[in-house]
């Protein structure tokens, strides 16, 4: 914390979502928290950090005169902390800079006022954070970066070394950027994306690799990189040119045998090689491949560490399945599904946050959760939704209208009453054959549809639902007898449980068997499907995922 600010009370300007971690930060340091100015009253800050409510926004021009006053931002929203910025006209010492105490930050880092450290977070040497930007939790900001003003690192991002972010930018939860990389002003950085290219101002980017959404639907052929041992130098580098990839994928009955490359060809012909010459025998044959249930992130990691450009994807037998792409050329299938987001929910457990907020509009690192999921699906080239709406509905159609601006389409299922989880997709009209995607609308997660789309066929089911494992650690000796005779002790024992992840893949045809009208949670559809002999899958759900429904889940996802 700026040593000029110390010894002053603090007034809180907002009551977003990073206002309780920066009081407990400020609270640690020795700081007296005045109060907090919001346009109503919030009782939980009253209540849990007895921190007084002063008025109203336009109720800080009172207190600007008094210079035993300091100020920091509680809001989450880049515009909205731009706009109270300009509008009171504080002096830059009137701003407090708020570092979390478990915060490491580099004695020659340069943080400018108003931004806000928050725990866990790293800030290597020679790093620059702008003005009233935002460092969230375990976040990595490493050396040389520069940070502009008004930014966000949202909860796990991580920034290589020289990496410079506009102003105003949104760089997405868990998502990594990589050495050097620049993006310009007012950009989006999605949930999980990794960037490894410069970014224009005013993009959104999602995916691994990153890319604007508009061109995360360019796909290609993996069967066109395809050739066989016997093709020769002349048809390979034909191929090779043609697909722009400057690779070719050597296949011997679809089992993949090598790899050639236009270097390979010219090291061909420099030996003095024929163009008749079969591939065979200049192809690599020391390549390197993954198994299908390698994350795209962690892929994407073997890339950049092996230095290579393609990564083609096999199965047990060898067989040529799917390629990462570094040049973000998308291989593989489209995911071919109809897709039901459940946005209707009350949020009763996030009272009182959800009192006029929808609980899919409630923000984590500056945007609505909804957005954090369409962002996501995009990235896995979903291009249409359905959004089931019923509490305080026009909110969620006002802010993504026709999903146009983000590149997709939505449309929007109204419940005239709540219908639950199941009863909502009976609202789903004009179904065809494809198997539909239901999720809760209060979720973050980086599911992979393709992958769960192709376990759903792969396993022949009805209905697969999406799951994840949780452990419960019991802190006692558990004792198991047999009457009155012990038969066995297991000290602290971990039981491992299967707990529904809110995430449903199934096919059309299930929805018949949905009432018309009635609130219908999806375990009775679950149980509908046991009784009747339907086949009923689980699939894990890897990597972040984070349940939104109670405040303490709220705490977690913004990275309290």
């Amino acid at each position: 914390m700026k040593t000029e600010c110390k010894g002053k009370k603090l007034v809180v300007i907002g009551g977003g979502e990073h206002v309780a971690v920066d009081i407990y930060a400020v609270k640690q340091q020795g700081w007296t928290v005045f109060g907090f100015v919001d346009c109503q009253d919030n009782p939980t800050l009253r209540h849990d950090f007895e921190v007084p409510y002063l008025g109203a926004d336009d109720d800080v021009e009172k207190l600007v005169k008094d210079d035993s006053l300091a100020y920091i931002l509680g809001v989450g929203s880049n515009s909205l902390r731009e706009k109270l910025v300009k509008s009171y006209k504080l002096e830059k010492s009137q701003w407090a800079t708020v570092i979390h105490p478990s915060a490491i930050i580099s004695t020659v880092s340069k943080i400018a006022e108003g931004s806000v450290i928050l725990a866990k977070s790293i800030v290597q040497p020679n790093a620059k954070i702008g003005r009233h930007a935002i460092i969230n939790c375990n976040s990595l900001v490493e050396h040389d970066c520069v940070i502009g003003d008004f930014s966000h690192l949202a909860p796990g991002a991580i920034l290589g070394g020289g990496v410079s972010i506009g102003h105003a930018c949104l760089i997405g939860i868990g998502s990594r950027v990589r050495d050097h990389v620049r993006i310009d002003e007012n950009c989006i950085v999605g949930t999980g994306a990794v960037v490894v290219a410069d970014v224009p101002k005013n993009k959104t980017v999602v995916g691994v690799p990153a890319l604007p959404i508009r061109q995360v639907e360019n796909k290609a052929k993996l069967e066109d990189l395809c050739i066989e041992p016997n093709t020769n130098l002349h048809d390979a580098m034909e191929i090779i040119m043609r697909t722009g990839q400057m690779i070719a994928m050597v296949t011997d009955n679809n089992k993949l045998v090598g790899i050639l490359t236009d270097g390979d060809v010219r090291k061909a012909l420099l030996s003095n090689a024929s163009m008749h010459e079969a591939v065979g025998k200049f192809m690599n044959t020391s390549f390197i491949a993954i198994r299908e249930n390698i994350s795209n992130s962690s892929a994407f990691e073997i890339m950049k560490t092996n230095d290579v450009r393609h990564l083609p994807v096999v199965d047990d037998s060898g067989k040529l399945i799917d390629m990462h792409c570094l040049s973000g050329v998308a291989f593989g299938e489209v995911p071919q599904v109809d897709v039901i987001i459940m946005a209707g929910g009350k949020g009763t457990r996030l009272l009182p946050l959800t009192e006029n907020l929808p609980k899919p509009m409630v923000r984590v690192a500056g945007k609505p959760i909804l957005e954090h999921i369409i962002l996501h699906l995009i990235s896995c080239q979903i291009r249409e939704f359905n959004f089931a709406v019923n509490h305080l509905s026009e909110q969620i159609s006002d802010y993504f209208k026709d999903g146009s601006q983000y590149g997709c389409k939505i449309n929007y299922l109204h419940e005239d009453e709540p219908l639950g989880t199941g009863g909502a997709l009976k609202l789903l009209k004009q179904l065809d054959s494809k198997p539909v995607l239901a999720m809760n609308g209060d979720l973050i997660t980086q599911l992979d549809v393709g992958k769960m789309l192709k376990d759903h066929r792969s396993r022949g089911n009805s209905l697969t639902v999406g799951v994840r494992d949780y452990e419960v650690s019991i802190p006692y000796g558990v004792m198991k007898s047999d009457g009155f005779e012990l038969t066995s002790v297991q000290e602290k024992p971990v039981e491992h449980y299967l707990i529904n992840a809110g995430i449903y893949m199934m096919e059309s045809t299930l929805i018949e068997a949905v009432p018309d009208s009635v609130n219908y949670p999806m375990t009775e559809l679950i149980e509908y499907c046991l009784q009747n002999k339907f086949k009923v899958g689980v699939y894990l759900v890897d990597g972040d995922w984070v349940d939104v429904g109670q405040h303490n889940d709220l705490k977690v996802a913004r990275g309290l």
